[in-house]
């Protein structure tokens, strides 16, 4: 049964499912449950990155030089998946955040890592204005709340810098290059540090935020990311 104060909610702010459109409850969070079944998880990936493996070797980091540990992809960024994410970072559904932040902590869990501090991805001050949030701190703030790890920004993003989502496969390495910084208050000196990230396409910007905080002193970066995507769309 409804709890009571739910069936308030849900009648004064009614919700739909985001992918079929549906009613759900407030808990729900904007996705019914036989939508949530849709989603494709990760499998099959690299053991290092999650990226995809063809006859035995990576495509993202088979020829590189790695400077995170692990990455952990959780889910394929396609069907629901795609729409919930979309709808995160463009449509102002913040309430989508710990159902993703969830997910994160589920696989975060499964796999038994630790860490010392949580941290995200950053956006520059204006662009994290625009849009009212940043999508990948929320998630990150989310398992550190659920696993008493601190979270701390601990990155910085240079200002006027190209979105990584209009660059091809090839300019996305460059694109990234001393994009981000430690801040001068942040000591990572032998820490391991988890960064959280929302989509993992060829896997640069995670592994130029663990170059940053490597340098930094850190002993080592563990990576989540909420969706890992396909790289054909980029080859130009």
């Amino acid at each position: 049964m409804i709890p009571a104060y739910e069936a308030i909610i849900n009648i004064l702010f009614p919700s739909w499912c985001l992918n079929c459109g549906i009613p759900v409850s407030s808990s729900d969070r904007h996705l019914c449950v036989l939508c949530r079944k849709k989603i494709e998880f990760v499998h099959d990936a690299c053991p290092v990155c999650s990226g995809f493996v063809v006859d035995g070797v990576c495509l993202m980091c088979g020829n590189r030089e790695i400077f995170f540990e692990k990455n952990i992809a959780i889910m394929e960024y396609t069907g629901v998946a795609k729409e919930i994410l979309h709808h995160l970072k463009f449509s102002g559904k913040k309430r989508l955040s710990p159902l993703l932040g969830g997910e994160a902590l589920k696989a975060w869990e499964l796999w038994g890592g630790m860490a010392d501090m949580v941290t995200s991805v950053p956006m520059t001050p204006v662009k994290e204005w625009k849009r009212g949030y940043n999508q990948s701190k929320l998630v990150a703030q989310y398992v550190s709340k659920k696993t008493s790890i601190p979270y701390r920004d601990i990155l910085r993003e240079k200002k006027d810098s190209k979105t990584q989502r209009e660059q091809g496969y090839y300019n996305r390495f460059f694109n990234v290059l001393d994009r981000y910084f430690v801040k001068d208050t942040m000591d990572v000196t032998d820490k391991t540090i988890l960064l959280v990230d929302d989509v993992f396409t060829t896997g640069a910007t995670l592994n130029e935020c663990s170059r940053i905080i490597r340098d930094a002193g850190a002993k080592g970066v563990f990576c989540l990311t909420l969706a890992r995507a396909g790289i054909k769309k980029l080859e130009k």
